[in-house]
């Protein structure tokens, strides 16, 4: 058996790993964060189809897609970067098109939906939150300054990471990384809340029926406070007469009942029974994804969605999981990228990340590497060489001179 042979059929195995997800009566529609694309995954059958390829979703340039959302007939796929074009795909013509709805140069770590509006939430503290009209969908205004309300420690670093923020229905709150400090936004107007009998810095927040939940960097305790982020009342984080550190987890997840609680590298799912008022622990199987190309990641699962019944924890660093909400069973998926895109979108991954590959392949893309490519390239490409002349000859020059 040749060693491009196994390559191929390591190809053949490449799991989704997902950074945004949407999800609508029958579908999840994620993104896949190394090799690009939005792809549907069936609820009933698992089957992954791609409704947009990595060439349409880079088409004006590489980005980090933040937010994945459904406005009027339109999958809405929202890129970091303000200045680049949101991309809607029309779930009735199936067609793609490409929309601009600002031209800042600097990036935001989130969208989210509250009351007419929806939010951009900065990645720096200085940068201003963007308002999006949810109607339109167009640049209504900024908010600028917002930091310098409240913020007394200047030295301090004031990051504001992927998914740190949650909505009421008309109030969007996030938190800065490792500070005491949760942001309020309604409309035009932003108030600091400085967090003071919480020991630590904030790591994660969610919000479930008028109260948000806060896991710290560190201690034994997780907090939950009213909309106002007045105390109401701490949780002793124990299990089995066992003390749990809340350093051990990465993100928590309110939902109407329980408290979910994601390790940063374990398998195991930790969740507080808000009616049995206890910490139960779903003992997960470690089944890490083994891709082609890893990831530089450090979290087992990071996005979620919610059904009636059902929570989903998406594949990242280990498959997709999906728990029963009424008996906490759980069942555990592969999800691999469908065939029809698989050595495409690892050539366009190839192509745009060379710099990444360096490290991938442990060293600099050598001959032995683009040999691989190659024979990829003979054996695959020809149907899209049929589409687009010389695809795979722009490719290989890519790599050599781009």
């Amino acid at each position: 058996m040749s060693k491009s042979y196994d390559f191929k059929e390591k190809i053949d195995h490449e799991s989704i790993r997902t950074n945004a997800v949407y999800s609508d009566g029958q579908f999840i529609w994620t993104d896949d964060i190394i090799i690009g694309g939005i792809y549907t995954i069936d609820k009933f059958t698992f089957d992954v189809k791609c409704v947009i390829d990595p060439a349409q979703m880079f088409k004006y340039g590489k980005f980090i897609v933040i937010s994945i959302f459904q406005w009027k007939n339109y999958i809405i796929v929202v890129p970091d970067a303000l200045d680049k074009s949101w991309i809607l795909y029309d779930k009735i013509n199936d067609t793609v098109h490409y929309k601009r709805i600002c031209t800042f140069k600097w990036r935001s770590s989130g969208l989210y939906f509250a009351g007419e509006n929806m939010y951009l939430t900065p990645v720096k503290a200085d940068d201003p939150i963007v308002v999006i009209s949810s109607e339109k969908l167009s640049f209504v205004h900024l908010v600028k300054d917002w930091w310098k309300k409240g913020v007394a420690d200047d030295n301090h670093p004031l990051e504001i990471w992927n998914l740190a923020g949650v909505t009421s229905e008309n109030t969007l709150y996030f938190y800065i990384y490792n500070t005491k400090y949760i942001v309020e936004v309604n409309k035009k107007n932003a108030v600091l809340h400085f967090i003071e009998h919480i020991p630590y810095g904030i790591v994660s927040i969610s919000y479930s029926d008028g109260e948000i939940w806060v896991l710290p960097k560190k201690g034994n305790y997780i907090y939950v406070l009213n909309e106002k982020s007045l105390e109401l009342h701490t949780i002793h984080l124990t299990s089995a007469k066992q003390e749990i550190s809340a350093g051990y987890f990465s993100r928590i997840i309110a939902a109407e009942r329980y408290v979910f609680m994601l390790p940063r590298s374990d398998s195991k799912i930790y969740v507080y029974d808000k009616q049995e008022e206890c910490i139960k622990i779903i003992g997960i199987e470690d089944k890490k994804i083994k891709n082609l190309f890893p990831i530089l990641c450090g979290e087992t699962y990071w996005e979620s969605c919610f059904e009636t019944n059902k929570v989903y924890f998406m594949p990242l660093m280990n498959q997709l999981i999906i728990i029963d909400m009424e008996t906490l069973m759980w069942e555990s998926k592969e999800i691999y990228l469908p065939s029809s895109i698989r050595n495409f979108g690892l050539m366009y991954w190839f192509s745009w990340n060379k710099c990444f590959v360096k490290d991938a392949i442990g060293g600099e893309i050598d001959e032995k590497s683009l040999k691989i490519y190659c024979q990829i390239t003979e054996k695959d490409v020809r149907s899209y060489e049929r589409l687009s002349i010389n695809n795979g000859k722009k490719i290989w020059e890519g790599i050599n001179y781009g």
